[in-house]
């Protein structure tokens, strides 16, 4: 990757500021863990294959 390549990613990923408000947004690693469980289960059933 070069800079360029990189600077257009963290332009699309959003600032540091950003990050932190969404981290706050939700709540600890087990909430944010907890909450990801369903679309997980979900896609897991649906691609079986997907880590494979």
């Amino acid at each position: 990757m070069d800079a360029e390549e990189g600077r257009r990613i963290a332009s699309a990923l959003g600032g540091h500021k950003q990050a932190v408000r969404t981290r706050e947004q939700l709540g600890s690693d087990p909430v944010a863990w907890i909450n990801y469980q369903p679309p997980w289960q979900e896609i897991s059933r649906s691609e079986p294959g997907l880590l494979t």
